[in-house]
């Protein structure tokens, strides 16, 4: 039935609104705007405030239940369509129902792009207090998710199933039992299936989220929670503040033996007051934090994230579940002299056969450069007749592969 839509029902149909207000609106489904069955809805530059849904959608609800998800389904059923939400506000909604998901947006098997929107102070009991998006491909652009109220799952995000895309974009006080900035959950099957979740985040921030873990039913993550076999990339941004009561993890993970996230978190930096940032637990107990993953485990990370591999290394943190680092490769010659003032990867070895000479310039502090291996080499071989000064350098990380060693005279 038309149940949904207090101001719009788009079924199958295009809805544009431009410059415009949806205020104190009430709908079962999508307090302002419904879509489904193929809609296209396009908001620009305009507000929904104010608006209430019983179960899903406080401001706006596309409505599917199948086809959409991850690209690549085969499955039949029903689109719900497209959204694009541009120069927006999205701002005081709340679904009322106990089981009700979404508290400013709720889209399920839709692709949806918001751009230059501002997501803040919408409520709901069950799931996503800023947007619930599930078998979706959603994009989230230069925009502030800030203080919703998630209720159970998902603070800012509750994200299932599908791609979720986020770019320049804040998760800001937003708060919940277990995922206070993103809660995001692939069902227990194989990776690369329509049942995977796959998150990318750029240049982004997580600042002040909370998860209140002192409920039975609450486990943690107040920047990230992460469940089952979810695809977690997170590239060039950062966590601070993130607020877990009961110490229960910044990043949290529920891991089945057979399905574990993966989490690659490439220049990523933490700045959380939180001792415990990295948690995992299985249904039963907790259990060792999964893991991030490694420049072994994943040697192409740093150019999948767009470093040039001609001038940048991947280098792990001192702390390996804070992901790793991209730094410029050390440009060394063979012989002559050269000066370094900045961190650098040496994936090579360095044959020296005449002089060399090579000299770190501290920075302001005083603290040395360092010369980092790249885990599978030594930094220098210096042969006979060779010269080889080094001076003012922090040199970590080299490696050789042999298991014995034969004396060479």
């Amino acid at each position: 039935s038309d149940c949904g839509g207090g101001v719009a029902y788009v079924n199958n149909a295009i809805f544009r609104a431009e410059d415009s207000h949806f205020i104190a609106n009430d709908a079962y489904y999508g307090g302002a705007v419904f879509g489904t069955n193929g809609a296209t809805i396009d908001i620009t530059n305009s507000s929904l405030k104010y608006n209430s849904a019983v179960e899903l959608g406080g401001a706006i609800c596309m409505y599917g239940t199948g086809v959409v998800c991850a690209g690549n389904c085969t499955g039949s059923g029903v689109a719900a369509g497209t959204l694009a939400v541009t120069d927006g506000a999205i701002g005081y909604n709340k679904v009322t129902s106990a089981t009700g998901k979404g508290g400013g947006m709720y889209c399920s098997y839709s692709i949806v792009a918001i751009n230059a929107t501002t997501i803040e102070q919408n409520e709901v009991l069950e799931g996503g207090g800023g947007a619930y998006i599930d078998y979706s491909i959603t994009s989230f652009s230069d925009s502030v998710l800030e203080n919703n109220d998630g209720g159970k799952w998902g603070g800012g995000i509750y994200a299932g199933h599908g791609e979720l895309n986020m770019t320049s974009t804040s998760l800001i006080k937003n708060t919940v039992k277990s995922g206070g900035g993103i809660y995001a959950y692939s069902a227990n099957s194989a990776t690369g299936t329509t049942w995977q979740l796959v998150v990318t985040i750029r240049r982004s921030t997580f600042t002040g989220n909370s998860a209140n873990s002192t409920d039975a039913s609450a486990r943690g993550g107040s920047g990230a929670y992460l469940v089952g076999t979810t695809k977690f990339t997170v590239i060039d941004s950062s966590f601070k503040d993130n607020l877990c009561t009961g110490n229960k993890g910044v990043i949290f993970t529920l891991a089945d033996p057979s399905y574990e996230p993966t989490i690659t978190l490439v220049e990523v930096d933490f700045d959380e007051t939180n001792s415990n940032i990295f948690a995992s637990r299985n249904d039963s107990s907790a259990v060792t934090y999964v893991g991030t993953e490694s420049c072994d485990d994943a040697p192409t990370q740093c150019v999948d994230s767009g470093y040039n591999p001609m001038n940048y290394g991947c280098v792990e943190k001192t702390n390996p579940d804070e992901g790793v680092e991209c730094k410029p490769r050390c440009l060394i010659p063979t012989s002559g002299a050269v000066a370094i003032s900045s961190d650098c990867v040496l994936y090579y070895q360095i044959v020296v056969t005449g002089k060399l000479n090579v000299t770190g310039i501290p920075d302001a502090n005083g603290t040395l450069p360092k010369i980092v291996g790249g885990r599978a080499n030594r930094f220098f071989k210096v042969e006979s007749g060779g010269e080889l000064y080094v001076t003012s350098l922090n040199l970590t990380g080299g490696k050789t592969g042999e298991t014995s060693c034969n004396t060479p005279y």
